[in-house]
């Protein structure tokens, strides 16, 4: 290859540079979406993913704030009954109440652990 076809065949490829780099900006300007990799593409699944799983630890912990709540409530109700030496079905009804809001409040905090990790 002689020395003037080498600047030829350079002169060409800057030129296709240029208008290559000129259409992307031209494509990059308009809002239409830029190709990413996939690299790029699972990064911010990553970061998305996150932050949904950080909504569901927010949500599962008022769901906890809740059941603890409704636990208090219960056992002062049952203070209360026992104090008065009330015999009534109710102190059965919130025995079994605590329990099942106890079994909730440990499915919760799995939950909330599991997405912690």
């Amino acid at each position: 290859m002689s020395f003037s076809r080498a600047l030829e065949v350079g002169k060409d490829v800057a030129a296709a540079a240029g208008i290559g780099g000129v259409m992307w900006s031209a494509y990059a300007v308009s809002g239409l979406p830029v190709p990413a990799t996939l690299h790029q593409v699972e990064l911010r699944i990553g970061d998305v993913s996150k932050r949904i799983d950080s909504l569901q630890i927010d949500q599962l912990d008022g769901q906890r704030a809740v059941v603890r709540l409704s636990r208090n409530s219960l056992r002062t109700e049952a203070t209360v009954l026992e104090q008065a030496g009330v015999r009534t079905p109710r102190r059965s009804e919130i025995e079994d109440q605590l329990r099942e809001l106890d079994a909730a409040d440990t499915e919760l905090r799995d939950r909330i652990h599991k997405l912690r990790h």
